[in-house]
């Protein structure tokens, strides 16, 4: 439940004086659904008493947003918001008490309100104070409260603190046998919460309170079968097992565990795990409702209201409904309210259907407020509930109501309503065939000329009935992938049909664009592409001048795989594009695609300019020719071709094809603007100021050809740059540069491979508690690497490792001592930790 949520500092500050190092946050409340009215509409529905729009009237007063700044303004807005009830008006008033902005500074009424708005004071405060005492579970639900700033600021590192104290205390206790903590540090693993995220600890620990869970369960504790359902249910620690799950939920609830219930009356209801069977579900949903349980009070009333597993009895659909949603239930708010719009517990009643719907709204429920401000009058509210209604998302499905509120939202003028309204009438969609009808809703939809999916749509509609061929061929893309139309493949072949048709014909007549659009769709939009028929239109606007056109040719007789053997003519040549099989590719003819090249390069195009440099580099279409390659390369990155500019750039530094030139280099370096082809820029200029990181990266890009072609002589001319730089600061006493220097003997980067030297610094910097040498050592003792094999000294060297959090250490020890799944582990895989890693930091 996504609950509306604000700080408890001042709170804290007042019952727990020691704890007092957080400020105040702004809440996460969303925007107003006033938020698009202007600051007079704003203030007309405030003066009529209008909660949200008093909230809304003290945010632009706070704010100086469509007016001059007054805090004694807002103020006075947030208490009439906050006195019906308002959360965010009450968390802003305790606010302003706070500061004293607006107000004269009172503490106490600060309290007042920010109590009213937590509506948790106290609970809040006792949950701190029990964290602070040492309390798991609740040093566990803090953390997770300051992990995603719920009740607290969100603070990463005090999330951290308290995860790290709660799951201190989970090991230790889970170290002496206790299910509860070994199964939340299992869960602490699995999500990487206070410890490293481990798959291979989070199965472990699973394990283990799966088998602690078994043991009391089959002696009759009712906790440790509700446990061990959820974890067949979720398959923690054990396979997932739906059957399973549910005797384990019904052994619980058979001795009164509401939560239990009320799982197993969902499973009979969804028929999961157990036969569908309403009747079976009705009786466990009800003794869970009985017991209080909110969620099982809500199904209880879903399934009075439409008569599942009971003759339906709306009285007591709406007696449960009640009970869930006075107990803060927002969904069961959500079917109150609604169930008051229509009538459907005696007549309609507008104000209390509204009442219901905000309560549930303010607590968060997208469709709640969807709903409210949709009979209010909103437009595009009034299309959400429609779509609600068409989809039976949260609603049952019922098309007559979400042609009701689309109409609704249509003659307001809400342009994606009018498209779809249109698209009902165009495809008889809940309403008789119209085109007519149709027409004149798309016409009123794209006049609009918004932003929306639904003008772009109706326009669309309108041109491609009007015949225009790139509307065509936009429906069929349309229908094709479902996009703001029912995916409809007969339909989408139609339109393609009618496109292809009108673009041969303009084609034909001569028409430039349309033969080079043809030649696109035939190469890159149609299944199964046709490169031959693609060949021939794009020669034809190829002939007429056409740049794209003329290298796109190019391409395909630069990159074609199919010959004429392949084709299936033996010691003939190429063929003619015209006698070409159609489902195969043009022949690969270098000299012919230069020559495409060489027209589109002419008239500026970049592609066919990068292309063709490309082509004088590898001497392929032409002579080889590296001053004529550099001559096209640069007017590429002239234009703006990142790639060009970088690889311009790595040739004057190199001096290769052009005089080595670092000022030239760094120039054409410092044009790029994406940050992917920045990141080689970076390693260029840092390895020339002497930054070893840089030079190990470098070295690394030279290796692997990242962003680089291949190059070990200046990879290793790099890397032994950068291991003169780490071998100064190792002996100097630097671990981390001892561990970066044992890595690179290891690997031989830079230096001879030596894993005796490997071993002599990774000691050095293990020595100083380095958390990665100390594995490395481990390692390196494990698989007789550098120092003869020794299982004792591996097993030392991986425990100091576990010391400083190492979870990979941790699983060699368990290999060690016998575990066979992570000894399976380790054959899957097991390396040394490397330097490597800063190619990706």
């Amino acid at each position: 439940m996504n609950r509306f949520v604000l700080t408890i500092i001042l709170l804290i500050c007042a019952f727990a004086p020691a704890a007092q190092a957080h400020v105040i946050i702004v809440p996460r409340e969303p925007p107003p659904a006033t938020e698009s009215l202007s600051f007079e509409e704003v203030l007309k529905l405030a003066q009529a008493g209008d909660a949200v729009a008093q909230y809304d009237a003290g945010l632009r007063y706070s704010a100086g947003k469509d007016v001059p700044t007054d805090t004694t303004a807002a103020v006075q807005w947030f208490r009439k918001a906050a006195e019906q009830g308002h959360r965010a008006a009450q968390y802003r008033l305790g606010e302003a008490y706070h500061s004293g902005e607006g107000v004269p500074q009172d503490k106490t009424e600060a309290i007042k309100w920010f109590g009213l708005a937590a509506g948790q004071k106290v609970a809040l405060v006792q949950l701190y104070r029990d964290a602070e005492e040492g309390n798991p579970d609740a040093q566990l639900k803090l953390g997770e409260y300051f992990n995603v700033g719920e009740f607290v600021s969100s603070d990463d590192t005090e999330a951290a603190k308290w995860f790290s104290r709660a799951a201190a205390q989970y090991r230790s206790a889970a170290e002496h046998g206790d299910a509860d903590a070994q199964f939340r540090l299992g869960g602490m693993y699995s999500a990487g919460t206070g410890v490293s995220q481990n798959e291979y600890e989070s199965a472990k620990r699973y394990e283990m309170a799966a088998e602690l869970y078994g043991k009391a369960a089959v002696h009759g504790d009712v906790g440790a079968q509700f446990r061990l359902g959820e974890m067949y249910w979720g398959g923690l620690g054990v396979p997932e097992d739906q059957a399973e799950a549910a005797k384990w939920y019904e052994m619980a609830a058979k001795q009164g565990h509401a939560e239990a219930q009320f799982r197993l009356g969902e499973m009979y209801y969804l028929g999961q795990g157990v036969p569908e069977n309403p009747a079976e579900a009705f009786g466990w949903v009800r003794r869970a409702a009985e017991q209080g349980h909110p969620d099982a009070q809500n199904l209880l009333g879903y399934m009075y209201f439409h008569g599942q597993g009971a003759p339906a009895d709306k009285t007591e659909a709406i007696k449960w409904y009640r009970l869930a949603a006075e107990q803060g239930g927002g969904d069961a708010q959500f079917d109150l309210g609604v169930a008051y719009y229509y009538g459907q517990v005696g007549p309609s009643a507008e104000t209390e259907a509204l009442k219901w719907l905000e309560m549930s709204a303010k607590q968060g429920y997208v469709s709640a407020r969807q709903f409210y401000d949709a009979i209010q009058g909103a437009p595009y509210a009034q299309y959400q509930v429609s779509e609600m209604f068409r989809k039976g998302e949260d609603v049952p499905a019922d098309e007559a109501e979400a042609l009701k509120w689309l109409r609704k939202a249509a003659e307001q003028g809400q342009a994606e309503a009018q498209y779809r309204l249109g698209l009902s009438y165009y495809s008889g969609l809940g309403v008789p065939r119209d085109k007519t009808e149709a027409m004149k809703w798309f016409r009123k939809a794209a006049g609009q000329d918004g932003d929306t999916q639904g003008d772009a749509a109706a326009r669309a509609f309108l041109q491609a009935e009007q015949g225009d061929a790139d509307a065509q061929f936009q429906l069929r893309g349309m229908y094709l992938r479902g996009w703001n139309v029912p995916e409809n493949k007969v339909e989408a072949a139609k339109w393609e049909r009618m496109a292809l048709a009108q673009y041969r014909k303009a084609a034909e007549g001569g028409d430039v664009q349309a033969q080079y659009k043809l030649g696109k769709i035939y190469s890159h939009v149609l299944t199964p592409k046709d490169e031959a028929e693609a060949a021939k239109w794009f020669r034809m606007a190829a002939e007429q001048g056409l740049a794209d056109a003329q290298y796109q040719l190019g391409d395909m007789y630069f990159t074609g795989h199919n010959s004429a053997l392949e084709a299936g003519v033996i010691g003939k040549g190429p063929l003619p594009l015209d006698r070409m099989p159609a489902n195969k590719r043009v022949p690969v003819d270098k000299a012919e695609a230069v020559k495409w090249y060489r027209k589109a390069a002419e008239q500026g195009n970049i592609k066919a300019q990068s292309a063709l440099a490309e082509a004088y580099f590898l001497g392929q279409g032409v002579p080889e020719d590296t001053a004529e390659g550099v001559k096209w390369l640069k007017q590429a990155a002239e234009q703006g071709d990142e790639e060009a500019q970088v690889k311009l750039g790595t040739m004057y530094y190199l001096g290769q094809g052009v005089p080595e030139d670092t000022s030239e280099a760094v120039k054409w370096f410092e044009m790029p603007g994406k940050l992917y082809r920045r990141e080689i820029v970076r390693y260029w200029l840092g390895a020339h100021r002497g930054n070893a990181e840089d030079q190990y990266r470098l070295a690394h890009s030279f290796r692997y050809g990242r962003f680089v072609p291949k190059d070990y002589a200046q990879a290793a001319k790099w890397f032994g740059l950068a291991a003169e730089q780490f071998r100064k600061a190792a002996e100097q006493g630097s671990a981390e540069n001892q561990f970066r220097l044992g890595s690179m003997y290891f690997l031989g980067y830079g230096v001879p491979e030596n894993p005796t030297a490997a071993v002599t610094w990774f000691r050095m910097a293990a020595e100083q508690g380095h958390a990665e040498a100390l594995y490395n050592l481990g390692w390196m003792y494990a698989n007789g690497k550098g120092v003869p094999e020794d299982k004792t000294k591996a097993a030392e060297w991986f425990k100091k490792a576990v010391e400083q959090g190492d979870t990979d250490a941790q699983m060699w020890l368990d290999a060690l001592g016998g575990d066979e799944e992570a000894q399976r582990k380790l054959d899957e895989s097991s390396r040394l930790k490397t330097a490597a890693f800063f190619v990706h930091n």
